[in-house]
């Protein structure tokens, strides 16, 4: 009876997850065929003059996360400004 829930559950959740994946992995394969796609990857920041973010800090932090449940232990701004400690973006500035 263990067998078959186990079963189950993998069929319920797993094959769904393939299938999806699979179709994917289609429809990729047919674009690349084509030759009839453009990509084009960009990244800006809304910056002040001094090449400081727009927004407030902190830009990013540092988290402290238990995997085994999923929750945060700890999280910290991170980064500097002038020798002080506020939050930074990842990217330098």
């Amino acid at each position: 009876m263990r067998m078959n829930a186990l079963l189950t559950i993998l069929l319920v959740t797993l094959l769904p997850a393939i299938l999806i994946f699979n179709l994917f992995t289609e429809w990729d394969n047919k674009i690349n065929i084509s030759k009839n796609f453009n990509t084009n990857f960009q990244w800006s920041q809304f910056l002040y003059s001094d090449n400081l973010p727009a927004t407030k800090p902190p830009w990013g932090k540092i988290v402290s996360l238990n995997i085994i449940n999923g929750n945060i232990n700890w999280e910290v701004p991170s980064g500097y400004i002038n020798n002080k400690k506020v939050g930074t973006s990842i990217l330098e500035v």
